[in-house]
């Protein structure tokens, strides 16, 4: 606008000057070095031409604002700045010297059109939920002549805004487990550039997987990661936090909550068994080691390092895969200089126990809660002459014959931390004492739920199945550290019948006997 200004003042004084009859003026001359269009550069770009005039001044200007103008003696300089437009620009440099009047068109280069989608992702793509939703992508776009359009526009429309710049996608919910995708194109400039990205919808939720943050698992955290999937709480206790999700393979989420409420541990219930069985547990575990659990512990065990999270695979009464924290260890332990296998003479009879323990200090302690013959089983109770272990038990079983033959073995050991730790208010295997288990040549096999929580290890050199965990009886001030030993395959023994009963039974018929009896643990 103010060289417009300067050019209509110039211009008028000119006229005026120019109708001045003055016969003895001498006729103004002017010329440049460069007459018609000069072409520059889409950039910022000077030039200089020069003047040739017989009048003592002259004055020269431009008609844009874009193009600034310099006099230095003879010579001009404009300067243009940078074109940002993807379309050329023109204007007029004036020179003036008296009457004589000059005009040069100065045109600059269209700037290249550019494009950049914003809100994508770092493989160019608009990844989405299996939800209907409703996206806006910003454009960093140079002009306002630009469009878009979808090539899947049954389920993935897309509209231009183009002042807005923004891109508008209204997306169908998808229904499907596949995965589906829509190309986007976005043309700018009449076809000078095309730009094109995918959206991609995620199929059902059909395999997940629990939060899984472990140190910052509130109960706040875990519903607002859930919520945001659409699972809404179907049960809430103390301890305990239940949603039902949107996925039909696992529809139920189970957290626990530990006092300092932080989780402790997350159930994912499986909808079927064939869900986590045959081609389909396969498929689960691809997808888990696919989210970070590639270490393979068992069969059914696998475990995150990162998170320090372990899933295991249960197919038990109640299908399900459980997700538990392993702690990390701040700290040594001191564990037993050997391992302390006990009396292992599976069928031996009653006084063979009562002489084993004879000769290793035992006191026979008579305890209804203990002692008590169901279904053909006796638990037969000892005190040690050892101030590290509270009790020994033996399970006894009766054959067809009517005679006792041993079946099982418990220890109970006062000083808890030579196998175990305390995190977050649950307990965890200490290292010291895996190592010692794992040179004994026990091997992990599985963690048994709640109440009589074990750590579950077999040794198939030995044939021994390894029970072991931190319990608190009822009638004792302390917890204890129980080990419980018994054959990893049936075996016959001369006195006795086949044992028929396998080693998982053991700890229920523990707890049926004293059934005050309470385990505390993960």
């Amino acid at each position: 606008m103010k060289a417009k200004k300067i050019f209509l003042f110039v211009w008028t004084l000119l006229m005026m000057v120019a109708c001045v009859p003055n016969n003895d003026v001498e006729e103004a001359t002017l010329s440049l070095s460069e007459t018609g269009t000069i072409v520059i550069e889409n950039t910022e770009v000077s030039k200089t031409i020069s003047v040739k005039t017989n009048q003592p001044k002259y004055v020269a200007f431009s008609k844009s604002d874009w193009l600034t103008v310099v006099q230095s003696g003879n010579d001009i300089t404009f300067t243009a700045t940078k074109n940002e437009e993807p379309h050329e620009r023109r204007t007029k440099l004036l020179v003036i010297a008296g009457s004589a009047v000059e005009e040069i068109e100065v045109l600059q280069n269209a700037s290249s059109v550019s494009l950049n989608i914003i809100t994508q992702d770092k493989d160019g793509n608009l990844l989405v939920d299996q939800w209907s939703s409703q996206q806006v992508i910003d454009m960093d776009v140079n002009t306002d002549s630009w469009d878009v359009a979808s090539d899947s526009p049954e389920w993935c429309r897309a509209r231009a805004k183009q002042f807005k710049k923004e891109i508008i996608i209204d997306i169908d919910e998808n229904t499907k487990r596949e995965a589906r995708a829509a190309k986007i194109t976005v043309v700018v400039g009449q076809g000078k550039l095309t730009k094109e990205f995918f959206v991609k919808q995620s199929g059902i939720m059909y395999y997940i997987l629990p939060y899984l943050d472990f140190k910052n698992g509130s109960r706040g955290a875990i519903n607002d990661f859930e919520t945001a999937r659409r699972s809404y709480v179907s049960g809430s206790w103390a301890t305990d936090y239940e949603f039902t999700t949107q996925s039909p393979a696992f529809n139920k989420i189970t957290y626990a909550v530990a006092p300092n409420k932080l989780m402790t541990l997350a159930r994912l219930e499986a909808s079927s068994a064939q869900i986590i069985t045959g081609e389909e547990k396969k498929a689960y575990i691809e997808f888990i080691k696919g989210n970070g659990f590639v270490e393979k512990k068992t069969e059914d065990i696998y475990y995150n390092p990162e998170l320090r999270v372990q899933a295991e695979v249960k197919n038990t009464y109640m299908p399900h895969v459980m997700f538990t924290y392993v702690a990390e260890q701040s700290q040594a332990y001191e564990t037993f200089a050997a391992f302390p296998y006990g009396f292992l003479k599976w069928g031996a009879t009653r006084k063979e126990v009562e002489d084993y323990e004879a000769a290793n200090g035992g006191t026979y302690k008579y305890d209804k809660d203990w002692e008590k013959e169901t279904d053909g089983r006796l638990a037969i109770q000892f005190i040690p002459n050892d101030k590290e272990i509270q009790r020994r038990l033996y399970m006894m079983e009766r054959d067809k014959d009517g005679n006792l033959g041993l079946l099982g073995t418990f220890q109970h050991f006062l000083l808890v931390d030579r196998g175990y730790y305390t995190y977050n208010g649950n307990v965890y295997l200490t290292n010291e004492f895996r190592e010692l288990l794992k040179k004994e040549g026990f091997e992990y096999y599985t963690t048994l739920p709640a109440p009589a929580r074990h750590d579950e290890f077999h040794n198939e050199t030995k044939k021994l199945r390894l029970l072991t965990r931190v319990a608190h009886y009822e009638g004792s001030a302390n917890s204890v550290l129980e080990i419980v030993l018994s054959p990893l395959t049936k075996v016959k023994n001369a006195s006795t019948s086949s044992l028929m009963q396998t080693t998982s039974s053991l700890s229920d018929k523990i707890l049926k006997l004293n059934k005050k009896s309470k385990a505390i643990g993960k």
